[in-house]
């Protein structure tokens, strides 16, 4: 697994060192200067990976980053988490709206 990221590649470790999961691949568009959702850092990252294109999915949070991916050759989805969907709100909606989330404090 690769990670793909606009940050810049000192932050990028760093964050990624603490999630826990096995990473192959940190890989910055500041490398290949330009950034998401440009095309270029989709085949910059494909040339790092060292796969075809055809055979690199990218997972995003947002529908917009596909579009590059999918413009250099990539499967793209887009993973849309609870917590992305619900940005901003104290409460959640419909039947959950008791429920509170966010940070405690």
């Amino acid at each position: 697994m690769a990670v793909l990221s606009n940050g810049d590649l000192e932050s990028l470790d760093r964050a990624i060192s603490g999630l826990g999961i096995p990473v192959d691949r940190t890989i910055s568009a500041e490398q290949a200067g330009f950034y998401k959702p440009h095309s270029g850092v989709y085949r910059h990252a494909i040339s790092e990976i060292g796969l075809p294109s055809d055979q690199v999915l990218h997972v995003a949070a947002h529908a917009w980053d596909i579009r590059g991916a999918r413009a250099a050759g990539m499967a793209g989805g887009v993973y849309q988490s609870l917590f992305h969907s619900l940005r901003g709100r104290r409460r959640l909606p419909g039947r959950f709206g008791g429920l509170k989330f966010g940070r405690s404090g």
